[in-house]
């Protein structure tokens, strides 16, 4: 998927010669330029639409990103500072959400401490 995103981007750069603005952006508009976020907002509702997808708020998929990488054990130093915050315990707090599954796999581990 972001294969095909990234070649659109290229065919974007060329169609737009010397006044593409060149960035380290994943996504842009066919310009270069950043996203502006009203129109991300737009364009994320009307996807979630197309795909009919329950709405869920935009800022909810950064709690999904944090959760999933803690539950690929990314240290949670990283998560931090992937999501630039200044103190971990937010992070730790509100960002890893602990899914049941883990909540499972914890028992188990407990349990064969004991058995």
């Amino acid at each position: 998927m972001l294969k095909a995103h990234r070649k659109s981007q290229l065919q974007d750069r060329l169609k737009a010669g010397s006044s593409y603005i060149k960035s380290d952006f994943v996504f842009t508009t066919e310009m270069g330029n950043t996203i502006d976020s009203r129109n991300l907002a737009r364009a994320y509702t009307r996807f979630l639409k197309r795909a009919d997808i329950p709405y869920i708020k935009f800022h909810s998929l950064r709690h999904t990103y944090a959760t999933k990488l803690f539950e690929a054990n990314v240290p949670l130093k990283t998560i931090q500072t992937l999501l630039e915050h200044s103190d971990i315990s937010i992070t730790a707090n509100i960002y890893t959400h602990v899914l049941p599954k883990e909540r499972i796999k914890a028992a188990k581990t407990l349990n064969r401490l004991f058995v």
